[in-house]
C-alpha cells in the first residue's frame, strides 16, 4: 500500500520551513498553546494548498495534504474549544478553502489549455534516462481532481499513455490505464476514472522522478 507520495516529502519540508520560523517568533507560552497550535496547523494546511495549486501534489493515504490539514486543524479545536471554536474556526477555513478550490480550478483549467502543446513536445523526446523526459511526461498527462473528465480529456489521456508504452515502457500502472481512458473517451456522459489507478500512475512517475533527485 502507498502512505504517501514523493510530493508529500517535498510539501513537508516547504510547510516546515515556513512554519517553524512562526513557532520560533510567537512567545513560548502562545505557541505551544491551543489557539497558536490552531493558527500554525492552519497555516500548515494554507501552504500545503498552495503547494497543491504549484503542482506539488503531496498525497498522504491517497488523500491530498491540505485536507487532511484542514480535518486535523478542525479536530484539535473540537478537541479544545468544542462547537463554540469549531463554529468560528469553520467560518474562517470556509473561506480559505474556497479560494484554495477556486485557485486550483483555475491552475486545472490553465493546465489542460496547455496539455496539447505538452504533449506536443513530450513526443520530441524518447531518453527515459532524462529527468525532462519525466518532467514533460508529469505536464503532458491531465488528471483533474477538481474538474470534472470530458471525452476529450480521456482521449488525450489514452494518447499520452499509448505513447509512454510505444517508446518501451511496460508499466503496470499503464497497462490498467489505458484501456480505461480508451473506453471512457467513447462512453456516454458521465465519465467516472478511478482515481486509485491515477493516483497508482502518479506515485510511479514520482519514483522516477525522485531517482534524479537523489542523484543530484
Amino acid at each position: 500500500m502507498i502512505i504517501f507520495n514523493f510530493y508529500a516529502i517535498a510539501v513537508g519540508l516547504i510547510i516546515a520551513i515556513i512554519v517553524g520560523p512562526i513557532y520560533w517568533l510567537m512567545p513560548d507560552d502562545f505557541a505551544n498553546g491551543a489557539v497558536g497550535q490552531i493558527i500554525l496547523l492552519a497555516i500548515g494546511s494554507f501552504v500545503a494548498g498552495l503547494c497543491e495549486l504549484g503542482g506539488l501534489k503531496g498525497r498522504l493515504f491517497f488523500l491530498p495534504m491540505w485536507i487532511l490539514g484542514v480535518l486535523g486543524t478542525l479536530g484539535y479545536t473540537f478537541m479544545e474549544f468544542s462547537w463554540k471554536g469549531i463554529g468560528i474556526l469553520a467560518g474562517v477555513l470556509v473561506a480559505i478553502i474556497g479560494l484554495i478550490f477556486l485557485l486550483v480550478y483555475l491552475s486545472e483549467k490553465k493546465d489542460w489549455k496547455n496539455a496539447y502543446a505538452n504533449f506536443a513536445e513530450l513526443k520530441k523526446m524518447k531518453n527515459t534516462q532524462e529527468k525532462a523526459f519525466w518532467e514533460q511526461v508529469e505536464k503532458a498527462k491531465f488528471f483533474p481532481s477538481m474538474m470534472n473528465y470530458d471525452h476529450r480529456m480521456c482521449e488525450h489521456n489514452f494518447e499520452v499513455l499509448a505513447y509512454l508504452k510505444f517508446i518501451g515502457l511496460e508499466w503496470e500502472e499503464i497497462e490498467a490505464l489505458i484501456p480505461v481512458f480508451q473506453d471512457a473517451s467513447v462512453a456516454g456522459n458521465k465519465i467516472d476514472i478511478n482515481s486509485e489507478l491515477t493516483d497508482a500512475f502518479e506515485a510511479r512517475l514520482s519514483e522516477e522522478l525522485e531517482k534524479f533527485e537523489t542523484e543530484e
